[in-house]
């Protein structure tokens, strides 16, 4: 078979959305691909190096693919790059990067950003972790004009960081997550400060007297998102901007921002309860800022995917005097109800919908704090169905 095959070829491994719009990408190069992925009948467990008979000249790697295979030492090995779909488009690609990573709160500050941008009509893309694959901005005719790339990363895009340096850069904050992942919390680190590996022109984190003076130029009466939280995330946002010249007018960006879906999401009224949702909470620090966005009478429900069996971390949100109850389920259930004693727990978010009780005046809060992949595709998928249910 290799022998009718042309000598060099990139490997896509993973074809999820990232890969399948890089396929299209390449094909559009004119560069010959391979892809490899479950669906196109390769099982990852199997030992097996993957096309080792066929000369690859790059593999593209997608986030989701784990590091456990020996194709990987193979590739190193063999000295053949590996890289993830931002460091390839990024090397083609001739629209300036702003590139955030963290935690927590990475979404709504890029989406921050691209508001202000809309506000000051500066053509731009936005996508990468969440939304439009990065790839878009070299298909996409819209996307011609674009004066800036403003880009979402996760710590799983940042690995595979080679050359990539974008014009600015921010990591958010960093809380532990991801341990389904990484052996280590030095591990997440590691790979969150990728970001910065290539001193891209401007790069920042948080700095407490800065955004204390952030905080004492602007109003935020009129923000339309809740909590304190979302000021660090607006402060981030603002010092993006004034990275690149474009943070005049800001008041109006913090006037006129109204969030994004998933986070957080007010949904509606019903009978006198207020209804959130928030399933783009996957992690602990993400549910517990969600619930100190609330003053009183908080309905909690989490649960999901558990990535380690060890929770204790998750009890500090009875601490809180907001959190009224808690409702519990999915795979992290089990483990969960130890730590709340009036939990009421059940299998699946069907079941907690239809025995959750609530009073005139409550907050039904839905930010699981695990991810989605028990029982959903993604947290958008999760959000969907938990709206849905509720008719909402």
């Amino acid at each position: 078979m290799s022998s009718e095959l042309p000598k060099e070829k990139v490997l896509i491994w993973g074809m999820g959305v990232s890969g399948q719009s890089m396929l299209e990408l390449l094909k559009s190069q004119g560069i010959e691909a391979i892809t490899l992925d479950k669906q196109s009948g390769y099982d990852f467990t199997e030992e097996t190096i993957p096309y080792k008979d066929i000369e690859i000249s790059a593999v593209i790697k997608s986030p989701g693919v784990p590091w456990t295979h020996p194709a990987w030492d193979y590739f190193n090995e063999a000295g053949i790059p590996v890289m993830g779909d931002i460091e390839w488009v990024w090397r083609y690609s001739n629209v300036p990067a702003l590139a955030v990573t963290g935690s927590n709160g990475k979404s709504t500050t890029v989406n921050m950003i691209s508001h202000a941008f809309n506000i000051f009509k500066v053509p731009h893309f936005l996508g990468g972790n969440v939304g439009t694959p990065y790839a878009k901005i070299l298909l996409d005719k819209k996307y011609k004009n674009a004066e800036y790339a403003v880009l979402e990363l996760s710590s799983f895009q940042l690995e595979t960081v080679l050359d990539f340096k974008p014009e600015v850069s921010a990591i958010l904050n960093i809380a532990q997550t991801h341990m389904e992942r990484y052996k280590k919390q030095e591990d997440y680190v590691a790979a969150k400060n990728n970001i910065y590996k290539n001193e891209p022109d401007f790069h920042f984190e948080f700095e407490d007297d800065d955004y204390r003076e952030f905080v004492s130029n602007y109003n935020f009466q009129n923000m339309k998102v809740l909590g304190d939280h979302n000021k660090k995330n607006f402060y981030f946002c603002y010092k993006i901007l004034e990275a690149i010249h474009y943070e005049d007018d800001f008041q109006k960006v913090i006037d006129t921002y109204t969030g994004i879906p998933h986070r957080i999401e007010y949904c509606g009224e019903r009978k006198g309860v207020r209804i959130y949702n928030d399933s783009k909470s996957t992690n602990l620090e993400s549910t517990l800022t969600a619930v100190k966005s609330f003053e009183k009478n908080v309905v909690l429900i989490i649960g999901g995917k558990l990535r380690d069996p060890d929770v204790s971390a998750y009890a500090e949100l009875a601490k809180y005097s907001q959190v009224k109850s808690v409702w519990i389920f999915g795979e992290s259930g089990y483990f969960l109800k130890d730590y709340f004693s009036a939990a009421h727990k059940f299998d699946t978010l069907d079941e907690v919908l239809s025995n959750i009780v609530t009073k005139p005046g409550d907050n039904v809060l839905f930010s699981p704090g695990f991810p989605s992949y028990d029982q959903f595709n993604n947290f958008e998928h999760r959000g969907e169905y938990f709206k849905k249910l509720l008719k909402l």
